[in-house]
């Protein structure tokens, strides 16, 4: 009876603060009488929830939006009992102006309390992950909010909603969190692909649009009677929005790999055919508001409109013309008084093949060609030198050419001058960052880039990007005394004195088919190699025994563990991912981490860094 009576003590208070108190927010915490919260913890609460060192918001589209504070979620979870598992959670922190990931571990105290920290540079609306339950929230910079959750409900074996109903948020913040959790309109994505499996575009997007007008109509009615106020209306307004235009987005992708519903109605012979007014609801997107950043799907959003169709320049696609040709070399000898032999004028021709694409090739044709190179090391390197400049200017005119034709097409489309739009152009400062050989004067290109950007926000994130990017070392020692580091060390102690490749992931991911054996072939061709291995890292949580067996035996991992939820989550924010499959590379010393190794490209690397070369 007392615990009912808590409850209800809960949700009454939370009721009164939302029916009357919507502009300044709420804090709950010293009008709730719950038994099950310990007086000590409730006094640590109020302490962290004064901590704050902002004002809640009045609107989203102030100059205050942008600022860079620290916010805190700071929680609860009653009937709480570490022997039983989840020690921690996880969130998946992506800075989505930057595409930087950088997951952070929540520590569950044994006492229940757990806290995380996140360095905000706007307001965020996501979530959060312990076990199987997703706990979302809304927060702004500088502001703390609390989250009271249910032992009973986080030790579900499976997700028992999506996100978890059953939470009380407390702070100034905790009105508007309660709201967006309780008044989302119900649906889910997924019913949105299986329409998308099955029907043509005109009907498919009619159908969109009307769910997106009937949603619409909800929220409105709900600020009209005053159960909502105008933030928490414009928040759902958004959620409705991208939502629905990420699925219209998501109808047709340009990519060679076709999306779920692309695949579906191929099989089903059905036309989908697009029309050439299908894509006119780009002019309906609210790309000039800021309100739209704080939206969890405006990552998948923003990524399927930057990569839209009617977006995409002709020149995207065009090959990059830079001079590097076997008569150009062969002018260049000529010029220098050399004169081939009848074998090396054949020889020529696949002189400039990459050594991992002459795996056709006979012993015997390979090791003429590297007698080739050997003999004329010194002028081929003379020739790439004197042709440096020439493709670097190619590039250059490339890059602007493709920039000019995609700000026309944007300009035709109504969407040039937003915000939106200069995110997707600062967006493309990583890629520019971390593709070496591809932009050597990569001040350049940011400078480029940013000529358009007019939000001093953006520019001061690439600036900061670019910057960390230039300065960053080839590889980095693994950090002291820290927990995660000490789970990684304990993991590959088997290997000391190894070179260790590591890959982290999924059962479910991508590892079928033809990328499958690619990976496969690719391990093979150093299992004859002392001096390193592959070690294939999973997540106990991820999938069941069965199908983790089934996997590492298609893929033919030699070496594959699984490791705790808990541990996992740890290499997540040690490694700084938080996609389904992430490469490492440790050196012999078990200390020495590469950055931005990847598999794909191990062979150059492990040559280059190792001289350690595949057998074939």
């Amino acid at each position: 009876m007392k615990k009912i009576l808590s409850v209800l003590l809960v949700a009454l208070t939370t009721l009164v603060c939302n029916a009357n108190n919507h502009k300044k927010g709420c804090n709950t915490l010293e009008e709730i009488n719950d038994a099950q919260i310990p007086e000590a913890v409730k006094k640590w609460l109020k302490n962290e929830l004064s901590n704050t060192t902002t004002t809640v918001l009045e609107n989203f589209e102030t100059p205050a939006f942008f600022i860079k504070k620290k916010a805190k979620i700071i929680g609860y979870i009653k009937g709480y009992d570490q022997t039983l598992g989840a020690k921690t959670g996880v969130f998946y922190y992506t800075n989505q102006l930057t595409r930087e990931n950088k997951p952070r571990v929540i520590e569950i105290h044994k006492d229940g309390r757990f806290e995380l920290e996140l360095p905000l540079e706007y307001p965020m609306q996501n979530f959060f992950r312990i076990k199987s339950q997703v706990i979302t929230f809304y927060l702004e910079p500088g502001q703390n909010l609390s989250v009271i959750l249910n032992w009973d409900d986080i030790k579900q074996p499976r997700r028992i909603s999506y996100p978890l109903k059953n939470v009380a948020y407390q702070g100034p913040l905790g009105n508007i969190n309660t709201n967006l959790l309780h008044y989302k309109p119900n649906y889910n994505g997924g019913d949105f692909q299986e329409k998308e499996a099955i029907m043509e575009p005109v009907a498919f997007k009619e159908y969109i649009l009307q769910f997106k007008t009937n949603a619409l109509d909800k929220v409105k009615a709900y600020e009209q009677s005053g159960e909502i106020d105008k933030k928490t209306s414009e928040l759902l307004r958004n959620d409705i929005l991208l939502e629905t235009y990420y699925s219209l987005f998501d109808y047709y992708s340009p990519t060679h790999t076709p999306r779920y519903g692309q695949g579906k109605r191929k099989a089903n012979n059905i036309d989908d055919t697009l029309p050439e007014d299908y894509y006119n609801f780009i002019k309906d997107l609210p790309l000039h508001k800021q309100s739209i950043l704080v939206n969890q799907n405006f990552a998948g959003f923003i990524n399927r409109l930057e990569y839209a169709q009617p977006l995409q320049p002709k020149s995207k696609y065009e090959r990059v013309s830079t001079g590097l040709t076997t008569s150009s070399f062969v002018e260049f000898l000529e010029s220098k008084n050399v004169e081939l032999s009848t074998e090396e004028e054949e020889l020529i021709k696949i002189a400039f093949i990459p050594t991992k694409d002459r795996k056709t090739f006979s012993k015997e044709l390979t090791s003429k060609i590297s007698a080739f190179n050997k003999k004329y090391k010194s002028l081929r390197k003379e020739y790439l030198n004197s042709i440096k400049d020439k493709k670097e200017f190619a590039r250059k005119k490339h890059f602007t050419n493709k920039w000019k034709e995609q700000d026309s097409i944007a300009a035709s489309l109504g969407i040039k001058n937003n915000l939106i739009y200069e995110i997707i152009k600062s967006r493309t400062l990583k890629f520019i960052m971390e593709a070496d050989g591809l932009y050597d004067d990569k001040a350049w290109y940011w400078s480029e880039l940013k000529k358009d950007i007019k939000s001093p926000h953006l520019i001061k994130l690439g600036d900061d990007l670019f910057q960390n990017e230039i300065s960053k070392p080839e590889f980095y020692e693994l950090p002291d005394n820290e927990l995660e580091t000490a789970i990684f060390k304990k993991i590959i102690a088997p290997y000391k004195g190894k070179i260790v490749v590591v890959q982290f992931w999924n059962p479910h991911s991508y590892y079928q088919g033809e990328s499958l054996e690619r990976m496969k072939k690719r391990r093979n061709s150093f299992k004859n190699n002392d001096d390193i291995v592959f070690l294939n890292i999973t997540n106990e949580s991820n999938s069941s025994i069965e199908k983790y067996n089934s996997s590492v035996k298609e893929n033919g991992f030699e070496n594959s563990i699984r490791i705790p939820q808990d541990d996992y989550n740890y290499m997540r924010q040690l490694f700084k991912f938080n996609a389904s499959v992430h490469d490492v590379l440790v050196k012999q010393d078990g200390e020495t981490v590469y950055n931005d190794f990847e598999t794909w490209n191990m062979e150059y690397f492990l040559s280059k860094e190792f001289n350690i070369k595949p057998e074939n």
